[in-house]
C-alpha cells in the first residue's frame, strides 16, 4: 500500500546510454528457460532468458553498465566474492568486535567485466581488467558508469573515482575525536579506457572536466573523438582526454544516441512547427544542426538496424524509422515476446538478427538480472496457443506485469495486447483530437461486432457498451470462484459500480472525488444545492471565492459531468436530457469561476495559498480527492478537526462518486471466458491489494481491513528528556504557508473517511465524443454571448444527434 512511510526511491541500474528504460516486475528464473512467442502470422520470436551470472556462475547483483561490441554481450556488475576482514581507516588495524573479541567482517563485493558469448551461451571474465586505482594517500573507490562498444570488439569502460581523505590536527584523538569532522573530499576523476576482446588495455585517458560534473551520456566516435554530455552542457574531447569544446543552451530534450553510422543524434521540440525534429551533432561546427522531422511519438531514438536509420519506441512496441520516405514501421512487441518491457534497460540488434535485452527487475528488492536472447523462427514451428485479445488505450503498468506472468506460464492460451493508443499521430500538436480519434476507432470496432476479449475500460465508453450487451456480467463469475465471494470485497463501491444488479467491470482500487468545507458551514449537510452553496458562498466575506484561483469554468464543467454522466444520457434507448433543470444548474455553476488561469503572471510566492484562504474566509471549499488516509488527516488539519465532505452542489442524492483505474472487462464473445477470467480475477485477489507501492485504497476487503489496521497503528519513541513514550510522526503534507504533520489515523478520521464512502452513490464515467459537444457549444455560453438555457439546448441537439448515428 503506498503511503508516506513505505514510498521508496528505486535506484536503477547505471546505462548511460541505455537504449530503453524501466522498472517493473519479478522474474525469478533459477535456470535458462524459454518461453515461445508470435509476433506476426508468418514468423515470431523464441526469447530464451539467461540469469545473469559471472564466469564462475555467480548472481551479479548490481549490473552497472552493458554493450554489444562484435556481437559479445559485456556487462560490468558486482558480485559477492566471500566475507572480508573490516579495517580501521586511519589505522589500517582490524575492527573487533567487543563482544565478541572477533574480528569484524562484512560482505566483500567487487566489481567485474563480463563477456556472454550469444553463440556459446557462456560467460567468460575479462581478465585483463582492473578498477581504476585510487590515488597514493588518498582513500575512495572506482565505480563503472559506462561500457560503451569500440572498434573490432574491443570496448571502452568509462569509471568515476571517488576520492577523500581526512586532515587530522596533531591534537586528534581516536579515542574522544571522530575523524569524519576532519573530511575532505578529493578530486573525482574522469577515466576513459579502451581494452581489447581479449582483455588487453590499448589506451586509459583522464578526461578534462571537473569533479562536480555528473557524466549522463558518453560516446566515441569512430575518429575518436569522446562526446560527453550531462543534461546541460555537451563537451567534445580529443583522443587525449583534453577538453576541446564545450556546447551550452542546447536545445534539445531528449536522451543523446549513437547510431550504427556513429553519428550522435538527439530529439527536440520545434516551436513554430509544434513537431518534433531531429538533431545531429556536427562535429565540424561543434553544434547540432537541424536533420529532418521525426514521427510525434518519438521522443528518444536508438541505433538503428536496416533499412531503418533509427528506431524508436511507443509504449510496448518498437518501431524502425526511414528518413528517405519518412515512414515508420512496426518491428515488434515487447509483450508479443511474453518480455516486459518496463524491465527493459537495453537491446541491440546482432549481425545475424537476433536480439539480446537486458531486462532488470528492479521491484524485487534483489535487482534479480536476465539477458534474453529474442530468435525469428517460423510462426508454424511453435506450439499452437489459444489467443485471447486484450484492448486498451495505453497499458497500464501493473496490467503488463500480470500478462507477462500469465503469457509465461499458461501453456494453452496466451493474451495478446491491442494498444490503440499506437494510432495517436498528432497533428498540429493537437494531442487530444487524435487521442480522442483512437478510442474512438476502438469503439467502432467494438460496436461492429469485433470487440477484444478482454477490455481495459480506462477513458472507454463503458455505458455505453452495456447497453449493447457487449460486455459480461462479472457477478456470476465471482460468485462460482473457489477464492473468491461477495463478501471478500468492499461491497457498498462494488454495488455503486454495477448497473441493475451487474458487474461488467471490476478494479483493484477506487478512490473518491468529492469537495471539502468547514463542518460549521455544512451544518449538518452531507449534500447541497447549488442555491445553497451560492448563498454560504455570500455569508463569506466580500469576494470570496468557491475553490481555488487556478479552478476554472471549463475544469468545473468537466469535474461535474463526470460526477453523473449517467443522469443526462440513457443509452439504452438513445436519449438524452441536456436540455434539464439539472445540467442548466451545472452550467450556472461553472460559470461562477474564470474561464481561464494565467499561471505565468500569479505571483505564487506572495498570493496566500488556497488553505491559508479557506482559514481567512476567502474562500469557501476545496477540491477534496481521497487517494488515503493522508488526505483524511490534511483535510482535518486545514479545517482544526471539522472538514465535512459535503461534495459538488446536486439537486439529488451525493455530491461525492467513486472513482476508479485499471478496470477490467469480459466481453460478451470472449473466446475463452474461463481463461479471460483467470487473469482478470487477479485484480481482486488480497494478496495483489496488499503491495507496498499500491496506490488508493483497495477493493478487497481484507487487503482494506490490513491498511485500516496498518494506518491506525501508533508508532512510539522515547522522549531523551523526559523518557516518556510520544507518537512518531509519519510525515507531512503542505504548501508554501501551511503545513499538517502526519500520525496515525484516528477514529474520528476513519469515520469522516466512511461517511463519506457510504454517501456516495456513483461512480465516475465519461465518454469523449460527447464532451467534444458540449465543449463546442460552452465557450459562448462562458463568453456571455448565450443564455444557459441556449446553450443546454444546443448540446442536446448535438448529443441527441450523436447518440441516433450510434444506433
Amino acid at each position: 500500500m503506498l503511503n508516506k512511510k513505505t514510498i521508496a526511491v528505486i535506484l536503477s541500474v547505471v546505462l548511460l546510454i541505455a537504449l530503453l528504460s524501466g522498472c517493473g516486475k519479478d522474474q525469478k528464473e533459477a535456470t535458462e528457460t524459454e518461453e515461445d512467442t508470435s509476433l506476426q502470422s508468418a514468423y515470431a520470436y523464441k526469447a530464451t532468458f539467461y540469469p545473469v551470472k559471472t564466469h564462475l556462475e555467480e548472481e551479479v547483483r548490481w549490473v552497472n553498465g552493458i554493450c554489444v561490441s562484435g556481437d559479445k554481450v559485456y556487462y560490468s556488475g558486482s558480485y559477492l566474492d566471500g566475507m572480508i576482514d573490516a579495517v580501521d581507516e586511519l589505522t589500517g588495524e582490524p575492527l573487533i568486535n567487543e563482544e565478541t573479541g572477533e574480528t569484524v567482517q562484512y560482505e566483500n563485493y567487487v566489481s567485474g567485466i563480463f563477456c556472454f558469448d550469444p553463440s556459446t551461451k557462456t560467460v567468460s571474465l575479462l581478465e585483463g581488467y582492473t578498477p581504476a586505482p585510487v590515488p597514493e594517500g588518498m582513500m575512495g573507490s572506482s565505480n563503472i558508469n559506462q561500457i560503451l562498444p569500440g572498434k573490432d570488439g574491443s570496448i571502452w569502460i568509462y569509471e568515476e573515482l571517488y576520492t577523500y581523505y581526512f586532515d587530522l590536527p596533531e591534537s586528534f584523538d581516536p579515542e574522544t575525536d571522530m575523524a569524519y569532522d576532519y573530511y575532505v573530499q578529493g578530486d573525482q576523476p574522469k577515466i576513459l579506457s579502451q581494452y581489447s576482446a581479449s582483455g588487453e588495455l590499448l589506451k586509459s585517458v583522464t578526461l578534462e572536466l571537473d569533479s562536480d560534473v555528473y557524466i549522463s551520456s558518453l560516446f566515441v566516435t569512430p575518429d575518436d573523438i569522446i562526446v560527453a554530455y550531462d543534461y546541460n552542457d555537451l563537451y567534445l574531447f580529443d583522443e587525449s582526454g583534453a577538453l576541446t569544446k564545450k556546447l551550452s543552451q542546447l536545445e534539445v530534450n531528449g536522451n543523446l544516441t549513437q547510431l550504427s553510422s556513429g553519428e550522435i543524434v538527439c530529439t527536440a521540440y520545434d516551436e513554430t512547427t509544434q513537431g518534433r525534429v531531429l538533431k545531429k551533432l556536427d562535429l565540424a561546427q561543434g553544434a547540432f544542426v537541424d536533420a529532418g522531422t521525426l514521427p510525434s511519438d518519438a521522443y528518444d531514438l536508438y541505433s538503428g538496424v536496416e533499412p531503418y536509420d533509427y528506431l524508436y519506441r511507443m509504449n510496448d512496441s518498437v518501431f524502425g524509422y526511414q528518413e528517405a520516405s519518412q515512414t515508420s514501421e512496426k518491428l515488434f512487441s515487447w509483450l508479443d515476446c511474453d518480455v516486459n518491457s518496463n524491465n527493459v534497460e537495453r537491446f541491440n540488434y546482432l549481425s545475424d538478427g537476433r536480439i539480446v535485452a537486458l531486462e532488470v527487475d528492479h521491484m524485487s528488492g534483489q535487482m534479480e538480472s536476465n539477458l534474453i536472447l529474442l530468435e525469428q523462427v517460423d510462426a508454424s514451428t511453435l506450439p499452437e496457443k489459444q489467443e485471447l485479445t486484450l484492448g486498451c488505450m495505453n497499458l497500464d503498468w501493473d496490467l503488463r506485469n500480470s500478462i507477462v506472468a500469465f503469457n509465461r506460464s499458461n501453456q494453452d492460451t496466451r493474451i495478446v495486447v491491442r494498444d490503440y493508443s499506437e494510432y495517436i499521430t498528432i497533428t498540429d500538436g493537437d494531442y487530444e483530437t487524435s487521442h480522442n480519434a483512437a478510442i474512438q476507432k476502438l469503439t467502432t470496432e467494438i460496436l461492429s461486432g469485433s470487440a477484444p476479449d478482454i477490455l481495459c475500460t480506462d477513458g472507454l465508453p463503458v455505458e455505453q457498451y452495456i447497453a449493447k450487451d457487449i460486455l459480461m456480467d462479472l457477478w456470476p463469475l465471482i460468485d462460482s470462484d473457489p477464492e473468491l465471494s461477495r463478501e471478500d470485497l468492499m461491497g457498498h463501491f462494488f454495488d455503486c459500480l454495477s448497473v441493475d444488479g451487474k458487474l461488467y467491470q471490476v478494479t483493484d482500487t477506487f478512490s473518491i472525488q468529492t469537495a471539502v468545507v468547514h463542518s460549521d458551514i455544512a451544518d449538518g449537510r452531507t449534500s447541497w444545492t447549488l442555491d445553497e452553496l451560492l448563498e454560504a458562498r455570500d455569508n463569506l466575506q466580500p469576494g470570496a471565492s468557491i475553490f481555488g484561483a487556478y479552478d476554472t469554468s471549463d475544469y468545473m464543467l468537466q469535474t461535474m459531468i463526470s460526477y453523473d454522466l449517467g443522469q443526462f444520457v440513457d443509452w439504452e434507448n438513445g436519449t438524452c436530457s441536456f436540455d434539464s433543470p439539472e445540467f442548466i444548474d451545472i452550467l450556472n455553476f461553472a460559470n461562477q469561476f474564470p474561464k481561464e488561469f494565467d499561471s505565468e503572471s500569479y505571483d505564487w510566492e506572495t498570493e496566500d495559498s488556497e488553505y491559508t484562504r479557506l482559514k481567512n474566509g476567502k474562500q469557501l471549499m476545496m477540491n477534496g480527492g481521497l487517494h488515503s488516509f493522508d488526505d483524511v488527516q490534511f483535510h482535518s488539519g486545514i479545517f482544526d478537526g471539522k472538514a465535512s465532505y459535503i461534495g459538488f452542489p446536486t439537486s439529488s442524492g451525493s455530491g461525492s462518486c467513486f472513482s476508479c483505474y485499471g478496470c477490467l472487462a469480459i466481453s460478451s464473445s470472449c473466446k475463452n471466458v474461463d481463461a479471460a477470467w483467470s487473469l482478470v480475477r487477479t485484480l481482486l485477489l488480497e494478496e495483489n491489494q496488499v503491495e507496498e507501492y499500491m496506490y488508493n485504497f483497495p477493493t478487497n476487503r481484507h487487503a482494506f481491513e490490513v491498511y485500516k489496521k496498518q494506518e491506525m497503528t501508533p508508532e512510539y519513541t522515547t522522549d531523551e528528556e523526559t523518557g516518556e513514550q510520544v507518537e512518531v510522526s509519519t510525515g507531512g503534507i503542505g504548501f508554501n504557508d501551511f503545513m499538517v504533520e502526519l500520525y496515525s489515523v484516528k477514529q474520528e478520521d476513519f469515520d469522516a473517511f466512511w461517511s463519506v464512502y457510504e454517501n456516495c452513490s456513483r461512480v465516475a464515467s465519461s465518454n469523449n465524443e460527447i464532451m467534444d459537444i458540449i465543449n463546442d457549444h460552452t465557450p459562448a455560453f462562458f463568453d456571455g454571448q448565450k443564455t444557459a438555457e441556449e446553450t443546454a439546448a444546443l448540446i442536446q441537439d448535438g448529443v441527441s444527434l450523436y447518440l441516433m448515428e450510434q444506433g
